[in-house]
């Protein structure tokens, strides 16, 4: 059986960012794969799309993975600290729930702002439980996590809005319903049927939804935003690594002599927004019928 602590010692925080870096690569160092005689049909700008593509899912991956990891270690309603991580992470922990009401509400500000009292003994704010676990004597870091804490939630609006809608990851993960379809977008004035505005949609996928209440047919066509994609995913990872990480060394301490260091993390506000920054003019263009 995999318990609390194990889960913690053997978790890939690293995954996402391993992953990022191989494809990052790999998308500036294609054409020394030599790929042309390994597949059939093979397409540098399809390769290329598909390499961004899957940067993109990756980065709804680490979206998915911090919220489920940030679900399952808020406390118990006892205010105790849940062990069962592992039977309680999947489907039925109503994450994609969870997520759309942090996306449509501030109730992220009020959750990390509550108090509970830890080991019996001192009052401290769920988002130091959370993130800075076991750091309440640290008085030191005071400050540092206070302003971190506050970048921190500005972090998870944002990462809930990206999720908050699922339907382009869906068309990824289910039948690959996502495809490079338009070039080019125009605005063009009526009389003289002259472009007012034009703008290079050609690095972009396009996938279909349907919405059943209004009976609507949906075409969402996405820029690729790679840039972005990569810097957001490295947030995910940090923001795992301070949930994970530090819950680790305080459950599966080293021996007196051999004690390990652990990396602490500071966010501000101002990088998280450089991160979130788009890099594209224009972005989720719609089209219904």
């Amino acid at each position: 059986m995999i318990d609390f602590k194990t889960f913690l010692s053997k978790f890939q925080i690293n995954y996402f960012d391993y992953k990022q870096e191989s494809l990052s690569y790999i998308l500036v160092n294609h054409s020394n794969l030599n790929l042309k005689d390994k597949i059939i049909g093979y397409n540098k700008d399809e390769y290329i799309n598909a390499i961004k593509g899957d940067i993109r899912q990756t980065y709804f991956q680490a979206i998915e993975t911090f919220f489920e990891i940030f679900f399952i270690l808020l406390p118990t309603v006892e205010g105790k600290i849940n062990y069962n991580i592992i039977e309680n992470l999947g489907p039925k922990n109503n994450t994609y729930s969870k997520i759309r009401g942090i996306h449509e509400s501030d109730n992220i500000n009020n959750l990390l702002d509550a108090e509970i009292t830890f080991k019996g003994e001192k009052t401290i704010s769920l988002g130091e439980f959370i993130f800075y676990f076991n750091l309440h004597n640290e008085t030191k870091f005071k400050e540092q996590i206070s302003e971190s804490l506050f970048a921190i939630k500005y972090a998870i609006k944002l990462l809930a809005k990206d999720l908050s809608d699922r339907s382009e990851y869906n068309s990824y993960k289910h039948g690959l319903r996502v495809m490079p379809f338009l070039s080019d977008l125009a605005i063009s004035e009526i009389d003289s049927n002259k472009d007012s505005l034009n703008w290079d949609i050609s690095d972009s996928m396009t996938y279909y939804t349907y919405d059943k209440e209004k009976q609507t047919g949906i075409y969402t066509t996405r820029l690729f935003d790679t840039k972005r994609d990569l810097k957001m995913t490295s947030l995910c990872s940090n923001l795992l690594w301070l949930m994970i990480r530090l819950r680790d060394s305080s459950f599966n301490k080293a021996s007196k002599n051999n004690k390990s260091i652990v990396e602490v993390l500071f966010f501000d506000k101002e990088s998280i927004e450089k991160a979130a920054k788009p890099n594209v003019k224009i972005q989720n263009i719609k089209m219904t019928y």
